[in-house]
């Protein structure tokens, strides 16, 4: 910030672990050393950079400017000389400057970080993976992190410093996921924070940006600089200008020696209405009205104004509630209660908010409420965007045009009007609750639809309806956290309410596939497939009953019923060709019923399309264990150093993978790789769940190998032979001092 045209940072080789910067003009800056080890060069001062840790500093004086010049002519020539040796560096140090061009003051954020009190080894493998950032090798810096992150579980920082290589690699979704999971973790953390909300912004979510830094600012730190800034800049692009200055007027409070926000304020002034002293806009300042700077500033006055005194109650509200609400000027979902007498009208002016308009708009929108419901939603569109052109803020219609959408599968299209609708709506039940299953539907994390649940069951007595929705959602939400005792409470409660809800009983099936109960799980899969079409529209009921289908033919296959599992995957893909899942349980009977090619180029055709489907990869990554394919532990650990996928999964995948090492290593005698496999295997026990179940009861009673191997191929979502079995016994008895059992399992047929 603040660099003339002719003058640039000059930058150290990345292999030299140095990061340099100059600032120029006005009095001499600090100049920012750092480290590979996590230390990374951060601002001192300024935008951005209250909180997080700094490097340390030496101040610049005039009296050595001559050496500093000399200092940074050797370092030119130092990277120039290693362009030749180290390309790969220089074109990862470039591209991350270009990154961090994008918003110097986040530069801070996305580095990596030394963790905290976490332990020897896992401070290594960060210092291992910060090195390797910098050397130009992110998938091998990602091992390392990940290795970390298993050896420091409860870290936040461990999560930062993922989501940060995620970002830096161009994976913004992997990134946000790890943030995400560092403010569960730690939810003060500033670093998580404004990380999270830059990436939410540039994934689209600007509402969410805001209410991640409207939180922080409320529950951590009113003051601190980085989040009003990052806020301050996100008000400005969504243009609303009025919030941007009530912002900025506070950071001039908060730090009155900068001057970078004055001049944000001067801008954001000179983008305002300009308005009486009544309030009243003057449509010709120059005629008689009042103008100039008076009035600007009484326009900057308002977003004040509204945080001191509610203009319907007159009673005080929170200073940060005007700056988080969405649309120009409204409420936040935290502090608006009020709505106008027409609809949620925004910054407490009247608008058409819930209504659709004149009689004519009301016609319009029971015609297109009976298409969507005719299960006709193409032809709606056009009607609720019509209704959308004459009244943009008509909840009715946004709603509708999110069903619209949802219903022929466009999810993106989808969320865009669901947030609209939150916009319009911020404190509504429906649209709440509408946007929490629009974000499972496209499946987003558990963390980032709590809010929105959350919000929607604030509302008392919503209804039969509304508390059977919520229950669905509260139920998927503890599928994906693999907490299934609460995923069939759920369930089964939202059945209570209603038998014959399609998306209910496939709930309800689904928890009770993952605890092997089989029978059961079938009974209500068939039902949920019988009761969607007279329950659901056309594109929903498709959806529900094909993966009612899919979830019943892996319960067939589970029993090693693998005829009626093929056919259900044909009913599935009729209802929904190509559907993912359907296809990985197509590939695991056929693997399963002896067709190990046919299944092989299931799996690798569904990962041409797919490459980060981590079911699709476990799959095949156990086929060619089974059949001795030396490929199988690099298939295996794409699964580790991809995207995040479920504990069980990952904890299979480290068991598969411990098992394919295991054979490496016996046959080329490598003590690296054996111990690297035992390790897994330990990994694998403790996210596991089954797994983990299974070995307490093991471990807890005499040594019987016999028995153990039973219950280790019992498993119901780890498929082990009996070889593969007497192989992870053996690693998991070395690991926790249980000899016994690995020579019992190894000598047992």
């Amino acid at each position: 910030r603040g660099l003339p045209t002719e003058a640039a940072p000059r930058w150290a080789p990345p292999c030299c672990s140095v990061l340099m910067e100059r600032r120029w003009g006005g009095p001499p800056a600090p100049l920012q050393l750092g480290g590979a080890g996590g230390a990374q060069a951060q601002a001192c001062r300024g935008a951005g950079g209250a909180g997080g840790n700094t490097a340390q500093s030496l101040i610049v004086g005039p009296a050595i400017e001559g050496m500093l010049g000399s200092m940074m002519c050797a370092f030119d020539r130092i990277a120039s000389l290693s362009a030749s040796a180290c390309g790969g560096c220089q074109k990862d140090l470039h591209s991350h400057r270009r990154q961090m061009q994008q918003d110097p003051s986040l530069a801070h954020v996305f580095v990596v970080k030394p963790l905290a009190e976490c332990g020897m080894e896992a401070a290594r493998a960060t210092q291992r993976g910060a090195r390797l950032v910098h050397e130009g090798r992110p998938d091998e810096a990602l091992r390392e992190l990940h290795d970390a992150r298993q050896l420091a579980p409860n870290s936040h920082e461990a999560c930062c410093n993922l989501g940060c290589v995620y970002h830096l690699s161009g994976d913004d979704n992997a990134g946000l996921h790890w943030y995400r999971e560092a403010r569960r973790l730690f939810p003060r953390g500033e670093t998580a924070v404004l990380a999270q909300a830059f990436l939410e912004q540039r994934k689209g979510f600007p509402e969410e940006a805001v209410r991640i830094l409207v939180g922080f600012l409320q529950e951590v730190d009113s003051s601190h600089v980085g989040a009003l800034r990052q806020l301050g800049k996100l008000h400005i692009r969504e243009d609303q200008w009025s919030k941007a200055a009530g912002v900025y007027h506070k950071l001039i409070a908060v730090d009155p020696t900068s001057d970078e926000w004055p001049s944000q304020l001067q801008l954001c002034l000179n983008h305002l209405p300009v308005k009486n002293d009544f309030g009243e806009p003057v449509l010709n300042p120059g005629g008689g009205g009042i103008g100039g700077m008076f009035a600007l500033a009484f326009s900057m006055a308002e977003p004040m104004l509204r945080s001191t005194v509610d203009p319907k109650e007159g009673r005080s509200t929170n200073a940060f509630a005007t700056l988080g609400g969405a649309g120009g000027g409204g409420h936040s979902p935290r502090n608006c209660r009020a709505s106008t007498e027409d609809g949620y009208g925004a910054g407490g002016e009247r608008g058409p908010g819930r209504g659709a308009g004149p009689p004519a708009g009301l016609q319009r929108l029971r015609e297109a409420k009976q298409l969507l419901e005719a299960g006709r939603a193409e032809a709606a569109i056009p009607l609720y965007e019509g209704l959308l052109r004459q009244d943009p803020r008509s909840g009715e219609a946004l709603l509708g045009l999110a069903e619209c959408h949802a219903d022929a599968g466009r999810l993106d299209a989808a969320l865009e009007a669901g947030k609209q609708l939150l916009g319009v709506r911020p404190d509504d039940a429906e649209a709440n609750l509408r946007v929490a299953e629009l974000l499972l539907s496209a499946g987003y994390s558990a963390e980032m639809v709590e809010p929105y649940l959350k919000w929607a069951g604030n509302v008392p007595n919503g209804g039969r309806t509304l508390r059977l929705r919520m229950l669905c959602a509260q139920a998927q939400i503890a599928l994906l956290r693999e907490d299934y005792a609460k995923a069939n409470a759920s369930a089964s409660e939202a059945v209570r309410i209603d038998a014959e809800a399609p998306k209910a009983l496939l709930l309800l099936g689904h928890a009770r596939l993952r605890v092997a109960e089989y029978a059961a799980a079938l009974r209500a899969l068939n039902a949920a497939s019988s009761t969607a079409g007279a329950r659901s529209r056309g594109g929903e009921a498709r959806r529900l009953r094909a993966t009612a289908h899919t979830l019943a033919a892996e319960a067939h296959e589970r029993q090693r019923q693998y005829p009626q599992a093929l056919q259900e995957v044909q009913r599935a893909l009729e209802l929904a060709p190509g559907l993912p899942q359907a296809r990985v349980v197509r590939a695991t009977a056929l693997q399963q019923s002896g067709r190990d090619r046919e299944a092989e180029s299931e799996l690798e055709d569904l990962l041409q399309t797919e490459p980060s489907n981590a079911a699709a990869r476990l799959q095949l990554g156990y086929g060619q264990l089974c059949a001795g394919d030396p490929r199988a532990a690099a298939t295996l650990e794409g699964i580790l150093s991809g995207p995040a996928v479920g504990r069980s999964t990952l904890g299979a995948a480290k068991a598969y993978l411990a098992v394919a090492l295991e054979v490496q290593a016996e046959r080329s005698y490598d003590r690296g790789a054996l111990q690297r496999a035992e390790m897994l295997a330990k990994e694998s026990l403790a996210q596991h769940r089954n797994l983990q179940q299974v070995w307490r009861g093991i471990e807890g009673g005499p040594a019987q190998p016999v028995e153990a191997l039973q219950r280790l191929r019992g498993i119901c979502d780890l498929d082990l032979t009996t070889v593969q079995a007497k192989q992870l016994l053996k690693l998991l008895a070395r690991a926790h001092g249980r000899s016994e059992l690995a020579r019992g399992g190894g000598s047992s047929g």
